[in-house]
């Protein structure tokens, strides 16, 4: 999917930010300096160096194939963002497009949040804390108050644009 996506905050926004990182299970401390450098080499994160008015606290959680995921909690930036609304088509409606069709898709949106990018100004609202320093994300991160519809707008264009139409 191309383009920027820009995170709008409301008016009313008074920046939050952390300045120390919560604390990870010294068991998880190598796992997660793992998969924070699988994320910036994939430039879904990057270091932030400079000072910024947002910061979020980070939390761990444990795979079961031995690996983690890195959650950022987002509440405060979430309570703060405008929600962009786009209509989502009622499931009758969708079964009625089926009609007389002969092959059918799964899709799975593999890591969906990640495949619309940030403009370098929503970037630095998303950063967050470590304790091996602090990133900002390049892509939209889980948990985003924004992605859902965002996303669900995005396929939907992309499909509808690739469909035969009757």
């Amino acid at each position: 999917m191309k383009g920027c996506y820009s995170i709008k905050l409301k008016p009313e926004a008074i920046p939050f930010a952390i300045t120390s990182p919560r604390r990870v299970p010294i068991p998880l401390l190598k796992q997660t300096k793992a998969e924070l450098a699988r994320m910036v080499e994939e430039k879904v994160i990057t270091p932030v160096l400079k000072p910024t008015e947002w910061c979020a606290p980070v939390v761990i959680a444990p795979k079961s194939d031995g690996n983690v995921r890195i959650f950022v909690d987002l509440i405060k930036l979430n309570k703060n963002v405008m929600r962009e609304l786009h209509p989502l088509p009622k499931a009758e409606y969708s079964l009625n497009l089926l009609t007389g069709a002969k092959i059918f898709s799964k899709l799975d949106a593999n890591s969906g949040f990640w495949q619309i990018s940030l403009d370098k100004k929503s970037s630095y609202l998303t950063t967050f804390i470590t304790p091996f320093g602090r990133f900002r994300f390049q892509r939209l991160p889980f948990r985003s108050r924004a992605l859902p519809k965002k996303d669900v707008s995005n396929v939907r264009r992309y499909i509808w644009s690739n469909l035969p139409h009757r």
